[in-house]
């Protein structure tokens, strides 16, 4: 293969082929892949800014796919060669894989990297609804559905 950009392109063996008018012009793309999504997961409503790293982005048509759902335009921004930006749409819950179009969606990324489509938490409650101005160890109770465990 040839290093990325443009040559001219004819068909060959074909009678009346081969003329100036029978040349056309042929794209060779960098290789586009997908490293990595940040952040990897958001609420199903969408609207998440997700950044996405990989290599072999390119300006003009862009576009970024959430499982089924391709994105455009102001939603799937080219930042440079190793980093793009993409809004996510609404999902449901659950993962979807994340590729990446240089070509107007002719061709998409398959490196299998994933964003997940979560349900939102809801609070029910919280106990007690006030408590004492700069008094520090002060336990308040929350009660609700859809939290999860964090690192911190």
């Amino acid at each position: 293969a040839d290093a990325a950009g443009s040559v001219n392109a004819w068909v060959a063996g074909v009678p009346g082929a081969g003329g100036a008018s029978d040349i056309w012009a042929y794209q060779y793309l960098e290789t586009t892949s997908v490293a990595s999504i940040v952040p990897s997961r958001g609420a199903q409503s969408g609207g998440t800014h997700v950044r996405v790293v990989g290599s072999g982005f390119e300006a003009g048509s862009l576009q970024c796919r959430f499982g089924d759902v391709t994105v455009s335009g102001s939603e799937a921004q080219y930042v440079s060669s190793t980093l793009a930006t993409c809004v996510t749409p609404a999902g449901v819950a659950g993962s979807v894989a994340v590729e990446v179009s240089v070509n107007g969606g002719a061709d998409f990324t398959s490196d299998g990297q994933e964003y997940m489509y979560e349900v939102g938490a809801e609070v029910e409650s919280v106990a007690p609804s006030r408590g004492v101005s700069g008094q520090e160890g002060q336990v308040v109770t929350i009660v609700g559905r859809g939290f999860e465990p964090t690192p911190e």
